[in-house]
């Protein structure tokens, strides 16, 4: 790949190449379950064995990478109920972070919202997918910061892995998906700028619902190789 890991100042190597790493497995360049070899690593980013250890590590502690006895570190491979659980979550946590945020009435937000939405439909248009997954997370994010709840923000953060790692392969999988994530952003910004909080929720809700929904159908049809545990239907959620 022949990366340079050149760095800001203060930042150390193993974080700054820890983020290129992040950043590529968020684009879909290394898949889920997909096994990092650290001196492949090393040569690609021009750095020693020692700060790709390091990288890993802080990857490994966010939740983007697993470490097998043997066999060494891969990107994370979710079990099914893993990921209904985390749809169960996030339904509840981003709904709260709407709720908070239409409340706000944060004008910045909606020049940001409404900036978001409209460099998406450009990306779609380019059929350009990893700027688009930088862009869903971006959306999402903004409405994170915005709910001024900190430790809402950090558990929805932490919350991201999932549906970072996930999101590449599912658009690839169903590109109208990532049409529909952006109508939903729509709806969602507008309610939130109109002050329609209950408008709002209910956006809200569908949007993960609906994300939901495609993720168990390719989880269903191309993910896993084993028998599936029997599920609650998704709209328990």
């Amino acid at each position: 790949m022949g990366f340079n890991a050149k760095k800001e100042v203060g930042v150390s190597q193993g974080k700054f190449v820890a983020e290129k790493i992040r950043s590529m497995i968020i684009s879909g360049v290394y898949k889920s379950g997909e096994r990092l070899v650290e001196s492949d690593l090393a040569k690609d980013f021009k750095v020693s064995r020692t700060v790709v250890r390091e990288s890993l590590k802080i990857l490994e502690k966010e939740g983007f990478l697993e470490n097998e006895p043997y066999k060494g570190m891969k990107v994370k491979k979710f079990t099914f109920r893993e990921i209904k659980e985390y749809y169960e979550i996030r339904t509840a946590l981003e709904c709260l972070c709407v709720f908070l945020v239409v409340d706000e009435k944060d004008k910045k937000l909606e020049e940001d919202l409404n900036q978001n939405i409209a460099l998406s439909k450009e990306a779609i248009l380019k059929s350009d997918f990893i700027s688009l997954v930088s862009l869903g997370n971006a959306f999402h994010k903004m409405l994170h910061h915005a709910c001024k709840n900190e430790k809402l923000k950090n558990m929805l953060d932490n919350l991201r892995v999932i549906s970072s790692i996930m999101r590449p392969p599912i658009w690839a999988f169903a590109p109208n998906r990532a049409i529909s994530t952006i109508e939903e952003h729509k709806k969602i910004a507008e309610a939130i700028i109109t002050n329609k909080k209950s408008l709002a929720l209910k956006h809200m809700r569908c949007h993960i619902i609906n994300s939901y929904r495609n993720v168990e159908k390719y989880l269903k049809d191309t993910y896993f190789m084993e028998k599936l545990e029997d599920l609650n239907s998704v709209d328990n959620l």
